[in-house]
């Protein structure tokens, strides 16, 4: 299969439109409602703190892992050790996994948040915890959804970004921190090709060419600026111009237009991919004999990417076995993870990593505390595992999407 240089198509006429993104999924050669092995046949797939998420080609979404705060979203509480439907009848075409929350985006855009909710991070106008499904408020139609450790963001199609949930700092000049957000509000910055929330901290790739970073720690900004950029994003480089972005701990990741992976930030475990220890407040080259694509840095302390073949490979902490190489070393340079597969795109999380392979099935490495391998079982590995067979549950229905406002809610 062809692959598609995602950084290119992100940037292509502004963005692409929610019908392009629907059409490019049901093209995939795996969408054909189920997967080699006879599971549903996935597309995409997330990595929260203890609990993963993935989306199949007919637009169901499956969660696993930690359900303290119903962050499964299949209307309980209970820990899942293998993929559980989502229940629902709107179809859904991306799903992001922050520490104790998930959302998710239907083919129309509309956006759908579940889990915890204490700081507004759910974006329904209220403080209260969701097992279910629950329309963002406001009705308008996103392209992209990101989730953090207490805050969410999206993007409309014309780039405009709404944020929401608990604020990334404090106020300039202020010690204290401004309210929590409890419906979406407008982000004060140019349109955005692409945005990414970390740990108190999110990045963003301007359509521009511009870069963006903000919150507590926000890498590419010197230690003095730290508690000056909350919750209003402050350039910290133009060029190269980044077409994806991945938000971290105190470090980020992205894909140059030019097709290079670069990263910055803070680089205690090797996470900046360069085989050192030192810090980076300018995006450097991710040092790999091949060219490498698609970077996902929503972890505190690892990396990883594609090759241009769907080769995985990561680098940074590997304590729990995220890297997937067989091993707990830190790796200060990017290592392949331990498989003969091929994948379509990849996702880190707290301390596990999972992906998606060209056939549509998901596996995932690290810490299996919680069951967010998805295996059935509460254990790591330092290698990649299938998910289990989803787990067949009758649920109640979630409600109804609302109608996407047009024009001027956008």
């Amino acid at each position: 299969m062809a692959r598609i240089h995602r950084a290119q198509l992100r940037h292509a006429a502004g963005r692409i439109r929610r019908t392009a993104a629907v059409a490019l999924l049901s093209a995939l050669p795996a969408c054909q409602g189920e997967s080699s092995s006879g599971t549903p046949a996935y597309v995409d797939v997330t990595a929260g703190r203890a609990h993963s998420c993935a989306v199949t080609a007919t637009g169901v979404v499956y969660c696993w892992g930690d359900n303290t705060y119903g962050q499964l979203g299949n209307g309980s509480q209970e820990t899942a050790l293998v993929p559980t439907r989502v229940p629902g009848t709107a179809p859904f075409t991306t799903v992001s996994a922050g520490f104790y929350h998930t959302c998710a985006l239907t083919t129309s855009g509309v956006a759908f948040c579940w889990g915890a909710n204490f700081n507004g991070e759910l974006g329904d106008g209220t403080t209260t915890n969701r097992h279910l499904a629950t329309p963002v408020a406001g009705a308008r139609r996103y392209t992209q959804i990101e989730t953090g450790e207490a805050h969410t963001c999206a993007l409309t199609d014309t780039g405009a970004a709404y944020c929401w949930g608990a604020p990334l700092g404090p106020l300039p000049g202020s010690s204290g921190r401004p309210p929590n957000a409890l419906t979406p509000e407008r982000l004060p910055v140019e349109p955005l090709a692409a945005i990414s929330i970390g740990y108190e901290i999110a990045c963003a790739a301007a359509l521009s060419g511009t870069t963006y970073c903000w919150g507590q720690f926000a890498p590419g900004l010197p230690d003095d600026m730290w508690s000056e950029s909350p919750g209003i994003p402050v350039e910290v480089f133009t060029a190269p111009p980044l077409g994806s972005i991945s938000a971290g701990n105190r470090h980020a990741c992205g894909e140059t237009l030019s097709g290079a992976v670069v990263c910055w930030g803070r680089n205690p475990f090797g996470q900046l991919g360069d085989g050192s220890q030192a810090d980076r407040q300018t995006p450097g080259a991710v040092a790999f004999s091949e060219p490498l694509e698609d970077p996902t840095a929503h972890a505190p302390n690892h990396s990883c990417a594609l090759t241009a073949g769907g080769a995985g490979v990561c680098w940074g902490l590997n304590s729990e076995g995220q890297l997937g190489d067989g091993t707990s070393d830190i790796r200060r340079l990017p290592v392949a993870v331990a498989a003969d597969l091929r994948f379509r795109t990849i996702k880190v999380g707290f301390v596990h990593t999972c992906a998606v392979t060209d056939e549509g099935e998901v596996y995932c490495w690290g810490n299996g505390a919680a069951g967010q391998l998805g295996t059935g079982e509460r254990t790591a590995s330092p290698v990649p595992v299938p998910a289990a067979d989803p787990k067949a549950m009758i649920l109640p229905e979630v409600p109804t999407a609302p109608t996407a406002r047009v024009g001027g809610a956008r």
